[in-house]
């Protein structure tokens, strides 16, 4: 991640009061991590492998209870992605996030999801189909439907919202995905912002947390996909 890179970013934290952030391609090893710290959050770090693009970054942001575990690291089975797991508090709210980088050319299994209420999953998937405005479906795009058909999971997505990824070929489409539980899918919304120069662009959920008892609605906002950060 450039010294550019890191600025943009962390403008992007500022200016949407950002809760929670994830990085995909982070390519920062733990001893380097000293050198990327964002103040006001408390980061964790999945290494990249190797000298392979790869790696997931994560802050939270300080004074928010949270607890990070490891799922899936790169080098540990055939199967190439990388997954996260992380557990907010914040205004009596217990959510789940789930944060995966899924390789091109990888066919990952998704069954080591817990998937429960408040619970979202996000990342790139490197995933086709028709649901999220690709031309055609590929295995994982099929392992995708397939959670969304088996799960109380849904897709977070509108063919009105600009593409996440510009091809070097000039093409457009959409390998990140936001999906959310369905007990707070009808809560959850998807911002797609402008590209801080890594051809994914940034994108923004926001979860509005309100009910009855709770005159004031508090919006927990994620973000990732500041991808290939170096």
């Amino acid at each position: 991640m450039s010294p550019d890179k890191k600025i943009q970013v962390q403008k992007i934290l500022q200016t949407y009061d950002v809760d929670i952030f994830t990085i995909m391609e982070a390519n920062i090893s733990d001893d380097k991590l000293k050198y990327y710290q964002f103040p006001g959050y408390t980061l964790y770090n999945l290494p990249k492998y190797h000298q392979v693009a790869s790696g997931i970054l994560t802050g939270v942001k300080e004074g928010l209870t949270s607890h990070y575990d490891l799922i899936k690291s790169m080098g540990s089975t055939q199967d190439k992605c990388e997954i996260i797991r992380l557990n907010v508090w914040k205004c009596q709210n217990h959510f789940k996030t789930y944060a995966v980088y899924n390789p091109r050319q990888n066919c990952p299994n998704f069954d080591i999801l817990n998937i429960t209420h408040k619970t979202i999953v996000l990342g790139d998937f490197n995933a086709h189909s028709t649901r999220w405005g690709y031309k055609d479906t590929n295995i994982v795009g099929k392992e995708i439907e397939d959670m969304l058909n088996s799960n109380i999971l849904e897709l977070i997505y509108s063919n009105e919202d600009p593409a996440t990824y510009l091809h070097y070929n000039g093409s457009r489409t959409t390998p990140d995905l936001l999906l959310a539980s369905s007990d707070i899918s009808e809560h959850t919304r998807r911002k797609i912002i402008d590209d801080p120069g890594s051809g994914h662009k940034p994108v923004i959920a926001s979860i509005t947390i309100g009910s009855k008892s709770m005159s004031r609605k508090v919006p927990t906002k994620l973000s990732w996909n500041f991808k290939k950060a170096d």
